[in-house]
């Protein structure tokens, strides 16, 4: 039964790591063809698979040593969860900008990005900067670029201890 279980997480570990890169390309297609909404949809896919892969790895912690995980990896980051559950994130960052007034969105220097308010500061209350890769959502800040990494380098060990497995049955 241990055997099949760590087979079955393994297989789940992989493909949130490739719901999550292939969301992140879809993000920068949908940038490419200047389409915000889809750029939106495909980011928060990202967050999503994010934050499922890293529940998934701490409740496995056996598995963390399987795919390597390091202590410091951003799937490691609270952050993810927060962000990829919208209701409580937008209820906390409400009731500490309730009194100024916010752009809706914002990706990089988009030209037809909303324009901002009269009085209103900072980033908008969705910032996708492509150039830096980060990305705001209700105050918190994510960068993808690190993110990224440590997805695409846990998805190879993934697939790596679950070929393993493999050959051992």
């Amino acid at each position: 039964m241990i055997y099949r279980r760590r087979r079955i997480l393994l297989s789940e570990i992989g493909r949130q790591c490739r719901f999550a890169l292939m969301a992140y390309d879809d993000a920068i297609s949908a940038l490419r063809r200047r389409d915000a909404e889809r750029v939106w949809y495909a980011l928060q896919g990202l967050l999503t698979a994010s934050a499922h892969l890293r529940r998934l790895l701490a409740r496995a912690a056996d598995l963390r040593t399987a795919v390597g995980l390091p202590d410091d990896s951003p799937l490691n980051e609270r952050t993810l969860e927060s962000m990829a559950d919208l209701v409580p994130a937008w209820e906390s960052w409400n009731s500490l900008q309730a009194s100024e007034p916010s752009r809706l969105s914002s990706i990089g220097h988009e030209p037809r990005a909303e324009a901002a308010p009269e009085g209103a500061t900072g980033c908008p209350v969705r910032c996708f900067d492509p150039e830096t890769g980060t990305l705001t959502l209700f105050g918190k800040v994510l960068e993808l670029s690190p993110l990224l990494a440590a997805i695409a380098a846990i998805a190879h060990r993934a697939e790596t201890a679950l070929e393993h497995r493999r050959q051992l049955v």
